[in-house]
């Protein structure tokens, strides 16, 4: 026993404590006193002039720091680290395994679940082990009754009260000390010998035995497919059954190693739960997280978790044991991370390699490969838009008659080729012109019958070439007028409209030498258009003019599938009380041709003029505008909140100031869903689509800014007569891709083999390239820089198309 210290020396110690704390609470005051005086010089450093103007450097600066910092970052590639193998104390199962299902709620998934077991073709020996958690449906504690009574192999185990499924599940792993056990969710299924193969991938012979083995499934975070760390639906035309055939035939016998296994269905031999023990049920009470402290502490010892990538089981998530309650998930990881501080780093470095990408994209092909209904390859540009809001449409609107895959141009003159269909995930990456020949290979084994370009903005001229060398029909629809000029939207350098000439024997003798790049620009894309067997234009106008540049080809009007166009609304002008201002949306991505300088001007010369005229801009314009009484500007916003925005500020009239000739426009679909009066200018598909409908009008698209404004004026005033004439509209797309489409495919070739997916580049080549990253980080940078006030007198003199072309360079984007 340690003897008592004497009083004198306690004495003591509190003396040299109270002494210390005094010098301590005298340094604390001193440092406070020092941290108020630099906050108010930084403070007036901030309020400087020289600070404000020298904010788009430093913003620029941080952003080069935060760029090598990125690219020197090592990348987290390195599998999942062991030290000392486990001794595995058996090479096979020694008993029939325990098949362990505890069940809470959810007659109709448990009953779906027990039976597909039974219905399962394993030959490995099992007993199933259904525990009753004191379920609180009395339909769901019957029908248990009768399904043990039925089935000799099914042993029911009753809890007297909740356990919760840690207690549940350790029951039932303690029932035998010889038995294997799968732990199988009751909102699970299986098929086929789904035991049989992850058995044999618990055995697998290995220097590190396996502990844990989880196969795929469609709601399995690491373990999901198609789309990983998603929860998906079975891909269409496929049941468990068939798909769980695909996987054991494509990945027969392979497996990866993972963090940790996924507890909806998960094989854990008895060799490992004798040396790791039962789950923890101290630590994580009645569930959640407590498989993965168990991965854990298996890997920490030696064991392996694997995940069998020749086995599918169904999930459907949240069912037995109800949704998970966010305090106790909380509270769970919490306690995760304070015993296993690196799980998400395992987790996360797994997620950065992927290691079973492989195994999901042959599963992806091979689907291609078998499916019945023809393949179509849409070839399109990378900026997102009414181009790619046309493919996805088409591609939905046709998913029961064909398949969609799409190629972009990406980074680095790679392509990238993925299925049109956001439940998938199949995507690879080709370098051009290097992997050509690879490209070509993978379309022509996945059965490409049809090439439709969309557009070959980013694209090498070879891509034109795919139809020829795959001899399959194509199909162009042209969205804008990049096959007439470079120029997309038939627009000077200044922003304005300005349609090249119909070029005759006598213009072409004398042509410049711009004049004559632009007929070589002609003649190379009249030759692609020619060897089509359809060329859409989608409205009437842009038919007409392509028509007058290219009169010896057959351009078809077809106008896009479009929900909201095919429910129009009767316009009708809002009420406007006493005093208020009239309301004047202007909608989308507004660059200089499509009328933002324009709006600018209209909204300054009626704040000038002091008219009852309010300006907004549903989006964002290419620059920051002048805003004011007249203008404000809400910001981007996602296409399915336009409907909602435009209702609840109700504005009495759309503006279109479009300076360019519009080839369809589908934020004007909105406004006729809507029932909204529009006015426009008298440039392409717009007038054609409002034509004799009421409250809707059209202006020439020189209109000044000081007459728009009156017109506005007017228009506040009294409602003037329709000025749009009905004109012929396009043919219906459901129509033309029924009759004329869908019936022009080419046979599928099923005797060129799928390439291997080791063949293939599987990952983002962006991420593969430093370079790339750093070109677009720079690209973004120029981006927040363009926004900054400071700089907006000087972007405003640099042409549009010049700003393009540097964003086109950085990024290394063909034409």
């Amino acid at each position: 026993m340690t003897p008592p210290r004497p009083a004198s020396q306690d004495t003591c110690n509190t003396e040299v404590m109270r002494a210390e704390l005094y010098t301590t609470q005298q340094q604390l005051k001193q440092l406070e006193q020092e941290r108020d005086t630099l906050s108010r010089e930084l403070a007036a450093i901030h309020r400087s002039r020289s600070w404000r103007l020298t904010r788009p450097m430093r913003q620029a600066g941080d952003q080069a720091r935060r760029l090598r910092t990125l690219l020197k970052r090592p990348a987290s590639s390195s599998p999942l680290v062991l030290t000392t193998p486990a001794q595995a104390t058996r090479s096979q199962p020694e008993a029939p395994i325990d098949v362990i299902v505890p069940v809470y709620k959810g007659l109709e998934e448990t009953q779906a679940c027990l039976e597909s077991v039974w219905r399962s073709t394993p030959t490995q020996p099992y007993r199933l082990v259904v525990i009753n958690d004191a379920s609180p449906e009395p339909e769901v504690s019957e029908w248990l009754r009768e399904a043990a009574a039925e089935h000799d192999d099914m042993l029911l185990l009753e809890n007297p009260e909740n356990l919760g499924f840690v207690g549940t599940v350790n029951r039932g792993m303690a029932l035998s000390p010889n038995a294997d056990v799968v732990l199988l969710n009751s909102d699970a299924e299986v098929a086929n010998d789904w035991l049989d193969r992850l058995t044999r991938a618990a055995y697998q012979e290995n220097k590190y035995p396996a502990g844990t083995v989880t196969p795929f499934s469609n709601n399995a975070t690491i373990c999901s497919y198609p789309r990983f760390c998603e929860d998906n639906e079975l891909p269409p035309g496929y049941d468990l059954p068939r798909l769980d055939r695909l996987f054991a035939e494509v990945n027969a016998g392979q497996t990866v190693d993972i963090p940790t296994g996924i507890g909806f269905c998960m094989y854990i031999r008895r060799d490992c739960l004798d040396a790791i023990g039962l789950f923890d049920e101290a630590h994580f009470g009645k569930g959640y997280g407590e498989e993965n402290d168990f991965c854990m502490r298996a890997l920490k010892s030696g064991w392996r978790n694997v995940h069998a990538l020749d086995v599918f089981a169904w999930h459907k998530g949240s069912v037995s044991f109800g949704a998970s309650n966010n305090e106790r998930m909380a509270k769970a990881l919490r306690v995760l991370h304070e015993l296993h501080p690196d799980f998400d780093t395992h987790v996360h470095r797994f997620i950065a390699r992927d290691p079973a990408r492989e195994a999901r994209r042959i599963v992806d092909m091979s689907r291609i490969r078998r499916d019945s209904r023809p393949l179509v390859l849409f070839v399109s540009h990378q900026r997102g838009g009414g181009v790619d809001l046309h493919c996805r449409e088409l591609a939905h609107h046709f998913a029961a008659e064909a398949q969609f895959l799409s190629l972009k141009p990406a980074r680095e003159h790679f392509v990238s080729l993925s299925l049109l269909d956001n439940a998938e995930g199949f995507e690879t990456w080709f370098r051009l012109p290097d992997e050509q020949s690879q490209l070509l290979s993978a379309l022509q084994a996945l059965g490409v019958q049809m090439v439709h370009f969309h557009h070959t903005l980013g694209h090498d001229d070879w891509v034109t070439q795919l139809p020829a060398l795959l001899d399959v029909p194509q199909v162009v629809t042209l969205h804008d007028y990049y096959a007439l000029c470079r120029s997309i939207t038939l627009t000077d350098a200044e922003g304005r409209y300005r349609e090249p000439p119909v070029e005759t024997s006598a213009q072409a003798t004398s042509a410049s030498d711009t004049d004559q790049v632009t007929r070589e620009w002609r003649a190379r894309h009249r030759d692609w258009l020619s060897r089509s067997c359809h060329i859409i234009a989608p409205s009437q106008d842009t038919a007409e003019r392509f028509r007058k540049y290219y009169p010896d080809l057959a351009i078809q009007a077809v106008s896009p599938l479009d929900n909201l166009a095919a429910s129009q609304r009767p316009p009708v002008m809002a009420a406007r009380e006493n005093g208020d201002p009239l309301r004047i949306a202007v909608l989308g991505a507004l660059s200089k041709e499509k009328g933002a300088d324009l709006l600018e001007d209209v909204a300054k010369a009626a704040q000038g003029a002091d008219t009852p005229l309010h300006f907004r801009l549903f989006g964002y314009a290419y620059r920051n505008l002048s805003t004011g009484s007249t203008l404000s500007v809400t910001g981007p916003y996602e296409q399915d909140q336009l409907a909602e925005l435009l209702t609840a500020w109700s504005p009495h009239v759309v503006w279109f100031p479009s300076q360019c000739p519009e080839t369809y426009s589908y934020t004007l679909s909105v406004c006729l869903a809507l029932g909204l009066p529009v006015v426009s200018t008298d440039l392409g598909a717009i007038p054609e689509r409002i034509g004799g409908r009421p409250y809707s009008w059209v202006l020439p698209y020189d209109t000044t800014p000081d007459a728009w404004c009156d017109w506005f004026t007017r228009l506040a005033e009294s409602t003037p007569e329709p000025n749009v004439a009905s004109r012929p509209v396009a043919e219906s797309a459901d129509a033309f891709y029924r009759r004329a489409y869908l019936p022009a495919f080419r046979q599928r070739d099923a005797s060129v083999p799928l390439p291997s997916p080791g063949s293939l580049r599987l990952q983002d080549p962006l991420h593969e390239h430093s370079s790339a990253r750093a070109r677009q980080t720079l690209v973004d940078v120029l981006y927040r820089l363009r926004q900054s006030a400071f700089l907006q007198p000087i972007v405003k003199l640099i042409p549009t198309r010049l700003q393009r072309r540097v964003k086109t360079l950085l990024l290394r984007e063909s034409g």
